[in-house]
């Protein structure tokens, strides 16, 4: 069973699948390394957070029942 994202980490991931810069907060940086640490994000070349298959897919399981 997938772990419950709240409405922050859910609002990270679609920026972070938009290009969005990453945010300073502490707060912000401790849910970055949370969605990593379930598989969601990795790393890019340039040490930017970058969408996993997983968190596309998890974006969409957001995406449609959003709509």
């Amino acid at each position: 069973m997938l772990p419950m994202l709240n409405a922050r980490q859910i609002d990270l991931l679609f920026k972070t699948a938009a290009g969005a810069p990453e945010p300073a907060t502490a707060q912000a940086r401790r849910e970055l390394a949370e969605l990593r640490e379930l598989g969601l994000l990795s790393f890019d070349e340039g040490g930017r957070f970058a969408m996993t298959p997983q968190g596309q897919a998890r974006l969409r399981q957001y995406a449609s029942s959003a709509h």
